[in-house]
């Protein structure tokens, strides 16, 4: 190969490396609004769910003790860990405008979920963390699914 080839070709690789290190960031690839959008427009109702699910179950282990330390409990515990989980992989591909949203939202679950696996012998305690963190959570869940919903709405 001559030395003008071979430089021709150094070039062009280095224009390719380049052009990919402005797609990719730390060797994931970047992904659209619209693959968050698709992945949170599934995942934010399931949330919501299990939020309510456990709103009614600590409000219920309150005069029904046992509750607290039940096997509804630990599923209730374990779903939470997932959706957390869920929420910050997705919350990877979050527009910058929603990562502060996406990430409270997954605290607040994470948050629910520790308390609903250490419910067990004190649900009042567990009644109050989910008071505490429904607030955050609601405020970033709405947030999330007014740029959700209204990418759908506009055929997007």
């Amino acid at each position: 190969m001559n030395p003008m080839m071979n430089q021709k070709l150094k070039a062009a690789l280095v224009a390719t490396f380049l052009a990919g290190a402005f797609v990719t960031s730390n060797g994931v690839a970047a992904a659209s609004p619209s693959d968050y959008r698709a992945g949170m427009k599934d995942l934010v109702p399931q949330a919501n769910a299990w939020v309510s699910d456990l709103e009614m179950t600590a409000a219920a282990a309150l005069s029904k003790p046992e509750l607290a330390c039940g096997d509804q409990m630990a599923e209730l515990a374990r779903r939470g860990v997932s959706i957390a989980a869920d929420l910050r992989g997705t919350g990877e591909n979050a527009p910058r405008a929603l990562v502060s949203a996406n990430s409270q939202m997954a605290q607040s679950v994470e948050r629910m979920a520790a308390a609903a696996a250490s419910a067990c012998g004190d649900p009042a305690v567990l009644a109050d963390v989910v008071t505490e963190q429904k607030s955050g959570y609601n405020a970033a869940m709405l947030r999330i699914n007014v740029f959700v919903q209204r990418a759908y709405a506009s055929g997007r």
